[in-house]
């Protein structure tokens, strides 16, 4: 867990390792999708490491494979779709890009796009694993 008492993010944020598919929203489409894995992980954003920068601003299409993710959803029929596992759906936009000592970047993501219902969800999924890690 990443956050402190002088901390002034909005969302709790968790280290999370978790497989991201992404591609850059454009027009036309490039169809160029690539995976990487989150250094951090919270409600409004998250964090990844590239071989190569994005430009501030850029807006990148993500589905993000979190385990256990969907119980938390504000949803009637429920126990249905815990049995399925899919992936949660974002737009993000670039605001951060750092150039590591070893020649990758970190790219930083405000999380935009996501549905409220589904937010909520990634919030309480978060809450639930930053008090698992200190259990």
């Amino acid at each position: 867990m990443k956050q402190s008492g002088a901390e002034r993010r909005k969302y709790l944020r968790i280290d999370q390792g978790s497989v991201l598919s992404c591609e850059e929203c454009a027009i036309p489409r490039t169809k160029q999708k690539f995976e990487a894995v989150s250094k951090d992980l919270s409600a409004g954003g998250l964090m990844f490491s590239a071989l190569a920068p994005f430009d501030m601003g850029t807006v990148l299409r993500f589905e993000i494979s979190l385990d256990g993710w969907q119980k938390y959803k504000p949803e009637f029929k429920k126990a249905e779709s815990l049995e399925e596992r899919k992936p949660l759906f974002a737009l993000g936009t670039v605001v951060r890009v750092e150039q590591l000592h070893d020649g990758t970047y970190e790219i930083g993501v405000r999380l935009d796009g996501v549905d409220e219902g589904h937010r909520m969800a990634l919030e309480q999924y978060v809450k639930s694993r930053a008090n698992d890690a200190h259990a």
